[in-house]
């Protein structure tokens, strides 16, 4: 089978996927490396070697190519890496025996005052809309299927996925949601008010947050980490559930509850 080995240019990650390149080789299949992205590549296994940055740019373009993933862990926190080497197992028999995780990923897109569609993408871990460079607390309307249910006052919003629920929602006091669990989290990110809390949604939602009342201050948006886009007065940022999801391969179905305690509890 054929096996595409991406790798952030890490001085960890280039020699593990070097490594894992010749563990699958062994195994009979066709291994490559490629230290940029999947681009036009044919592959039956993607196997992913980083930190959970890189898992959000590849895993986003396997999903797109519909190319399983098993991402193994040279960076720090490592919540969507599988584990720290490959097993020495052929890619037949990894894509028989993994168990595999369904991730969701949502679709995003900046609607001007106008109603028309600006820019758009799709997100692994969240959509954030949040104040600029500039020090200033922002208005942000939030709305669920184009009812209203809060203006917040603050830094931003937070649109999160499940998977994206261990990572800035969490930080900003959103609750952790299991995989599985078909579902959208709203986080606001420090709101001038007592009565702002995180919102579980069913993934069938439709979420806007849009920017009011900017005058000199500055709004942007940004998808996974990624450059941030600019928002005016009147424009919002549209979320939905995308058709698209990424298959991670793990160990075993139980792998999400051992990271939540040894990663974020501490405990073994």
């Amino acid at each position: 089978m054929r096996v595409l080995i991406v790798s952030n240019n890490s001085e960890r990650s280039r020699p593990a996927a070097y490594r894992a390149r010749e563990l699958f080789a062994a195994a009979g299949d066709e291994a490559s490396v490629s230290e940029g992205g999947i681009g036009e590549a044919a592959a039956d296994l993607c196997v992913v070697v980083g930190g959970d940055g890189t898992v959000l740019h590849v895993g986003k373009e396997a999903a797109l190519r519909g190319i399983p993933v098993l991402a193994l862990n040279t960076g720090r926190v490592g919540f969507l890496t599988a584990q720290d080497a490959p097993a020495p197992l052929s890619a037949a028999e990894l894509l028989r025996t993994a168990y595999r995780e369904r991730r969701g990923l949502l679709e995003v897109k900046v609607v001007g005052a106008d109603g028309s569609v600006i820019s758009s993408g799709c997100a692994l871990n969240e959509a954030v809309v949040s104040r600029g460079g500039i020090s200033r607390i922002i208005d942000i309307e939030v709305a669920v299927d184009g009812r209203g249910i809060y203006t917040v006052r603050g830094d931003g919003v937070i649109i999160a996925t499940p998977t994206g629920s261990t990572a800035y929602s969490m930080s900003a006091g959103g609750p952790i949601v299991a995989p599985e669990v078909s579902s959208v989290v709203v986080t606001p990110i420090c709101p001038y008010t007592l009565t702002a809390r995180s919102v579980v949604l069913p993934d069938s939602a439709e979420v806007s947050a849009k920017v009011v009342g900017l005058d000199e201050r500055e709004a942007v948006l940004t998808v996974d980490g990624a450059a941030p886009v600019s928002l005016r007065e009147g424009e919002m940022a549209v979320v939905r559930r995308s058709e698209r999801f990424l298959e991670l391969l793990t160990p075993d179905e139980a792998s999400f509850y051992e990271k939540i305690k040894t990663k974020l509890f501490g405990t073994v």
